[in-house]
């Protein structure tokens, strides 16, 4: 809680003007372009960290609303301890929607050939669905290991894991028609990190290699023959992409590194990449770069070194809580919850 209310803390504090005596001190190419546009407009002797401060108040007020959303589930999941996969469902359900209409989408006359739901961008949607399959795939196994002390009927609990497997089916259906290359790899990804994980745990070293090579021989059998002949013709163009090259991506993170540099400590502030670029920007000339291309970078170079070192020690602890959960759960649909979320971490 102290990390996201730091996290939160900070983006505010782009956006407070500061005199330009400190600011030339914490952000030096900050006060250069304070003080260039002094030819055109009155410039006083203070201003924020922020390039753009109304696109960063505009991002702040969205990872506040994050922010709460995430404390309300979090008082939630406290509240429903005892029923630790109820706060699960409604991404399930949501994401088992999307793909059906992806797939309606797909395999319709006239369609764009790909999946994609109700976003505009395939990728996005690849997104959803591979942070949501490891719900789907994980939430049956919790259903059969307490199959025992929740059912007196055991054909229940099979029917019910059968039916939550046909969701997951579903749900990876429509990550392979998206016709996403890193949406394919990532769902993958996140099946293998929580096969590894359940078959290792409490288990001797050699047992866990053995574990992970069995797993990630089946993954590797899924990238062998799971992906239609679209998706495998999309692996051999990999070197393009719909918008934009794989070389010129390279040289979008090439000149990103400049803007990195210039606003190393505090960043030229959040949702402030697209304005801060156009004074390193080389690449593609005749086109506006709005984004890096890059998570990682772009984060780097909005929030900067102590930004971007919050926002590391929140996914930290997300990830490590989820992992603690898998391996120390104790009730088997705690553990299974874990191996979930470690899942969903993992492929985004």
């Amino acid at each position: 809680r102290w990390v996201l209310l730091m996290l939160t803390c900070y983006v505010a504090l782009q956006l407070v003007p500061l005199p330009l005596a400190l600011l030339r001190v914490v952000s030096p190419a900050r006060v250069q372009i304070h003080e260039g546009l002094a030819g055109f407009l009155p410039v006083g002797g203070f201003a924020p960290l922020s390039v753009v401060p109304a696109v960063t108040l505009e991002h702040g007020l969205r990872l506040a609303a994050c922010v709460a959303a995430f404390l309300l589930l979090r008082e939630l999941a406290c509240r429903f301890a005892e029923r630790p996969w109820i706060l699960a469902f409604p991404i399930v359900g949501i994401a088992a929607l999307e793909a059906l209409l992806g797939l309606a989408q797909f395999f319709s006359e006239g369609s764009e050939g790909y999946a994609h739901g109700t976003y505009v961008n395939r990728n996005h949607f690849a997104g959803l669905l591979e942070m949501s399959l490891p719900f789907a795939v994980m939430y049956p196994v919790a259903v059969l290991r307490g199959a025992h002390s929740r059912y007196t009927a055991p054909a229940r609990p099979a029917l019910v894991a059968c039916a939550w497997l046909a969701v997951a089916a579903v749900i990876l259906l429509g990550i392979i028609y998206s016709l996403s290359r890193m949406g394919f790899v990532a769902a993958l990804a996140s099946l293998f990190v929580m096969g590894a994980l359940a078959l290792g745990a409490d288990q001797r070293a050699w047992r866990r290699w053995l574990a992970a090579g069995l797993v990630g021989a089946l993954v590797l059998v899924g990238i062998i023959f799971l992906p239609p002949n679209e998706l495998i013709a999309r692996f051999g163009e990999l070197a393009a992409s719909d918008d934009i090259s794989g070389d010129t991506r390279v040289q979008i993170w090439s000149e990103t590194r400049r803007l990195i540099a210039a606003f190393p400590l505090f960043g030229c502030g959040l949702g402030g990449f697209q304005s801060a670029f156009f004074r390193y920007k080389q690449v593609a000339p005749q086109h506006t770069v709005d984004f890096a291309h890059n998570d990682y970078l772009q984060l780097l170079a909005e929030l900067g070194l102590v930004g971007f070192t919050l926002l590391a020690a929140l996914v930290v602890a997300a990830l490590w809580a989820a992992v603690r959960g898998a391996l120390r759960g104790g009730r088997p649909e705690v553990s299974a919850l874990g191996l979930a979320s470690t899942g969903a971490l993992t492929a985004i």
